[in-house]
């Protein structure tokens, strides 16, 4: 594993084993272990994480028996790459700046954004660099959830015409 960066072998991380609510069903667990990456894989340090209602319903309607126990919640992150993999995506190294947001496919791997730390890959998420000008917390916004504000505001159409959404 190439970094440069100071890696712990624990983090804390919100999980989830059973469904309920997000209040009833998650548990912050300050000991989970931090993956290495792999071949393709990068590790991020998680700076900001959007939290998006797509996470509550996960958490509420996937049965355990289809998905990974426990179980990491939420998709859209900003953070820094920790650590790189030997075939990581050309153009990202350590302390490169990104965000990105995880597949829900992943997320009932087990994977998700809600932790100090996460593995990412292009098979596991769409992630980019943080664009000049945005700062992480805003990037964290920019994936899914901020997908879903465009798309509201096109479908709104000639009401918003004159309005900026940024």
């Amino acid at each position: 594993m190439a970094t440069t960066l100071p890696l712990p072998k624990t983090m804390k991380a919100w999980k989830y084993s059973a469904n309920g609510t997000p209040r009833e069903a998650l548990s912050l667990d300050p000991a989970y272990a931090i993956a290495e990456p792999k071949e393709a894989e990068i590790l991020v340090k998680i700076e900001y994480c959007a939290l998006n209602p797509v996470g509550a319903v996960t958490i509420a309607t996937i049965p355990s028996i289809m998905r990974k126990c426990p179980a990491v919640p939420e998709i859209d992150f900003s953070g820094t790459v920790a650590a790189i993999g030997p075939k990581a995506p050309i153009g990202f190294s350590v302390a490169t700046k990104i965000c990105g947001s995880f597949t829900v496919a992943c997320n009932r791997k087990g994977y998700g954004a809600l932790a100090e730390y996460a593995i990412i890959s292009e098979a596991t998420a769409g992630f980019s660099r943080v664009p000049e000008g945005v700062t992480m917390e805003e990037a964290a916004g920019l994936t899914c959830t901020g997908q879903t504000a465009v798309l509201m505001c096109e479908k709104a159409g000639p009401a918003l015409k004159a309005a900026s959404v940024y």
